[in-house]
């Protein structure tokens, strides 16, 4: 009965082993490598015709798959590839060119991965950047690819504080200029509206308490009056001749009304003499000074009729001459606000790329590996699959698509620096 006891038992846990190494066995079996976008596949089909292999050469060579998932392919049109392997692929083209074609016998297709999509390394190692996938990569393999961890000599942690507190005084800088510019350009609008006085916009009015911000809004209230009366004192001084041109061209009015007076009663003083000559009863001389006079008469009314038009021109001169100031002064506003609209897109690029060293080097610099040190890095992975980030291990699998990102724990020497409390916000904004 023992003996029967121990053969049972000795049989029962032989039997578990074997399934315990059969569950091993398939959980340690590879699983089919599954296409995305951006995989390059050597495609290759072909069947039998009379006992000799017939090459299909319009579907043989080299294919990429598609944003969407697809691959295009002649004769055959899209078929969906993502999510498919390559022997999935294959059955499913040889299925789809018989069915097209209308072949008796499915055709033979070879489908190969000649270039994987890639996967990304970024944080701190030494080349952050996109790298071509290849089967069973790890955690490790992908840091290596981008050639390790960040390190560094003890200089370069002072270059980069150095760096870092230069890029802050560039950042100072750009920030004054901008907020003289953008005073500058709502002094422009004003004038070009004709406001009475200048509206600032409220990211400057909200800083009026910042001695910058207020010296230039100052300085430009001062120009914006100093303009707008510079252009009335213009304006006036042509106002004011045209009031001088008017009054002469009344005065000259006057003249050549009384003028034409005149000549009538001298013209009415000739014809009488002229009567008087015809009878006889008077000499020819007093009919020529007659006629003197009158051609006198005549001849100064037309030298008033002369200086009339002359003045009437010259007051239409002087409305143009407003006119051509006003649109010289306008034209001057436009150009210039122009010119503002440049500077300030100037600026801003300047200032994104100061912000950016700032970032790069209170960033990088905390994490930068020191020769000799042992570094401690910590890695996650944010899988392309479904955008899920988890912690990872050096071994751990990298699919294609995949993002490994690498962390350097703070530098002792930079622990306590003016860089720490940036670096800590910085590492936490990268994250």
């Amino acid at each position: 009965m023992d003996n029967m006891m121990r053969s049972l038992f000795t049989l029962a846990c032989a039997a578990s082993l074997a399934l315990s190494l059969s569950a091993r066995g398939a959980a340690a079996e590879p699983q089919p490598y599954r296409l995305g976008p951006e995989d390059h596949l050597m495609l290759k089909v072909w069947d039998l015709r009379n006992g000799d292999p017939y090459q299909w050469v319009a579907l043989t060579g080299e294919f990429v798959v598609g944003a969407d998932g697809t691959v295009s392919l002649p004769l055959i049109g899209e078929l969906k590839a993502q999510g498919l392997s390559t022997a999935d692929l294959a059955t499913e083209i040889g299925g789809a060119l018989q069915s097209k074609v209308g072949l008796s016998k499915k055709p033979d297709a070879s489908v190969q991965v000649v270039k994987y999509r890639p996967f990304y390394v970024l944080g701190a190692v030494q080349r952050p950047g996109r790298y071509d996938f290849q089967p069973g990569l790890t955690v490790l393999q992908a840091v290596s690819t981008a050639q390790g961890l960040v390190r560094a000599d003890g200089s370069d942690l002072a270059t980069f504080q150095r760096q870092a507190i230069e890029a802050r005084g560039d950042l100072r800088v750009l920030d004054a200029e901008r907020n003289a510019l953008l005073a500058r350009q709502a002094r422009l609008a004003a004038e070009v509206a004709g406001t009475p006085a200048v509206s600032y916009p409220q990211d400057l009015a909200q800083r009026a308490s910042d001695p910058l911000v207020a010296q230039a809004m100052r300085e430009e209230n001062l120009l914006f009056a100093a303009e707008r009366d510079a252009l009335q004192t213009q304006v006036t001084a042509i106002e004011q001749s045209k009031t001088v041109i008017r009054t002469e061209i009344n005065s000259l009015a006057a003249k050549d009304a009384s003028l034409n007076h005149q000549l009538d009663l001298t013209r009415r003083d000739l014809s009488q003499v002229t009567d008087l000559v015809t009878r006889g009863i008077t000499a020819m001389p007093r009919q020529l000074a007659a006629e003197q006079t009158v051609a006198s008469y005549e001849s100064s009314r037309l030298d008033v009729q002369i200086a009339s038009s002359k003045a009437q021109q010259d007051l239409s001169q002087a409305d143009r001459d407003i006119v051509e100031l006003r649109a010289k002064f306008r034209t001057g506003i436009v150009s210039e606000a122009s010119d503002v609209r440049a500077k300030l897109d100037g600026n801003a690029q300047r200032a994104q790329t100061a912000r950016g060293l700032v970032r790069q080097a209170e960033t990088a610099a905390p994490g930068l590996v020191e020769v000799g040190e042992e570094p401690n890095a910590t890695y996650a992975v944010v899988r392309a699959a479904d955008g899920s980030i988890v912690a990872a291990n050096q071994s751990d699998p990298v699919s294609p698509g995949d993002v490994v990102r690498v962390s350097l724990p703070l530098s002792p020497r930079l622990d306590a620096g003016p860089l720490a409390t940036d670096a800590r916000t910085a590492s936490r904004a990268v994250r």
